[in-house]
């Protein structure tokens, strides 16, 4: 009966921590996993959060993951970590970079180095929506490039104020307004746009 409980605890020793491969996806997180010839059921794994503030990241038909299994049996188990493998290796060897690479080649990243945040999103039917109820502040103490190799477009339900030192639009020489006189006359020009305004 002794070496029974010993042999008996070993086997839940030796079966608690299990390196698995994700096999099957299911509804809300939920997986499927093999350990050798063992198939679990469908198992729960850890998230970031799952309270009222909550995270989803889906894992992969194939990738490696760490099961805590109680007993040691893998029925039981929930899957606590992923682990790079020879198939899925570390997207980076940068010790000062954090970064999340998804399957289309799209990157999200930081590098605390060179101090540079990046959202690169590929496809050519790719949108990056920034939505709030709110207000809406960009802030940098440099320059905004925006860069398109298709048409611009901005509309707003309200006015649109641009105040500036000075506005150069395509380079061009400067514009006449109402607020400037007129050589011939003397006056200031009377005929004017009644929805676009700029400044002398």
């Amino acid at each position: 009966m002794e070496s029974y409980r010993i042999s008996e605890l070993e086997r839940q020793l030796h079966g608690l921590i299990r390196l698995c491969t994700v096999t099957e996806l299911g509804d809300n997180g939920q997986v499927k996993v093999q350990d050798g010839e063992l198939n679990s059921t469908w198992l729960d794994r850890a998230v970031d959060r799952a309270g009222d503030n909550r995270s989803w990241h889906p894992l992969d038909v194939g990738e490696q993951v760490v099961v805590l299994c109680p007993s040691g049996d893998l029925t039981l188990g929930i899957i606590i970590a992923s682990l790079y493998q020879e198939k899925h290796p570390a997207p980076s060897s940068n010790k000062e970079l954090e970064s999340k690479v998804f399957k289309d080649g799209s990157v999200i990243s930081y590098d605390r180095n060179a101090h540079q945040y990046l959202i690169d999103i590929k496809g050519a039917d790719a949108t990056v929506d920034v939505v709030s109820a709110g207000t809406l502040n960009i802030k940098t103490s440099k320059n905004i490039q925006v860069q398109t190799s298709a048409d611009a477009k901005v509309s707003a339900q309200g006015h649109v104020n641009v105040s500036a030192s000075k506005i150069a639009l395509n380079g061009g020489s400067p514009c006449v307004t109402t607020a400037h006189i007129c050589h011939f006359t003397g006056k200031p020009h009377g005929d004017g746009s009644r929805t676009v305004t700029a400044g002398k």
